[in-house]
């Protein structure tokens, strides 16, 4: 008599199934991984746009704020900084903000603090009340735009127009 022998294992048909419906579970298990990276990289990102956005704004109001001599002169905002010296004007130079008084440049925050983020609209203008001013400060990430923020300061020391 002859023994029946035991089948052992899986077929070839079962094992390629089985790898099939395991690729199609890895392939959106990665397809959610990565939006949800995406996600949270743009969230980080914005978050970061509104820190820069807002110590820009602290930074600057202060400066306005304790200004010797704050004036509106060709359009611009021009003060006498405690910190930067007299006849200061603040603007946007390759995605940083730098105090400017004549041909010296410094930056108003340390280059390391803006990290993959620039500064792409910078606007002080003399605001409607009376020795104000109005900061504002756009913020760009890698995505573009991701976050603007105004500010309006008034002067301890008055805004003067330039006649």
């Amino acid at each position: 008599m002859k023994r029946a022998r035991q089948k052992r294992g899986f077929t070839l048909v079962e094992t390629l199934i089985a790898v099939a419906v395991l690729a199609v579970f890895s392939a959106g298990a990665v397809a959610i991984s990565t939006a949800a990276l995406h996600s949270k990289n743009a969230r980080e990102e914005a978050g970061l746009g509104q820190t820069v956005a807002s110590t820009a704004l602290m930074t600057l109001a202060d400066e306005i704020r304790y200004g010797r001599n704050v004036r509106e002169q060709d359009g611009n905002i021009v003060l006498d900084s405690i910190t930067f010296g007299d006849g200061v004007g603040f603007v946007c130079a390759d995605g940083r903000i730098v105090a400017q008084s004549g041909s010296t440049t410094t930056e108003l925050l340390p280059d390391k603090f803006y990290g993959n983020l620039k500064v792409s609209k910078l606007e002080l203008k003399k605001a409607s009340e009376a020795d104000s001013v109005s900061i504002t400060v756009t913020v760009d990430g890698t995505r573009g735009e991701i976050y603007t923020a105004t500010l309006t300061v008034k002067a301890q020391n008055g805004v003067a127009v330039a006649g």
